[in-house]
């Protein structure tokens, strides 16, 4: 995970894309962060990281 080019954002790259993650415990979901992240794919909501696909976080944890 990356730090967006806003203030605020946070992308995670995966291995089907990029992704703008919306959510989630943000002491978990920080730059540089290995974890495991389930939620869904969302449209229809306003951003202004707009950098890849709109991601809503359910659940995360450190990744082992």
């Amino acid at each position: 995970m990356t730090n967006g080019v806003e203030g605020g954002c946070l992308i995670l790259n995966a291995a089907d894309g990029k992704f703008e993650l919306i959510g989630g415990d943000r002491t978990v979901l920080r730059a540089n962060a290995k974890v495991v992240v389930h939620g869904y794919r969302t449209k229809g909501k306003m951003s202004h990281c707009m950098q890849g696909t709109m991601f809503q976080v359910v659940s995360a944890q450190p990744a082992s």
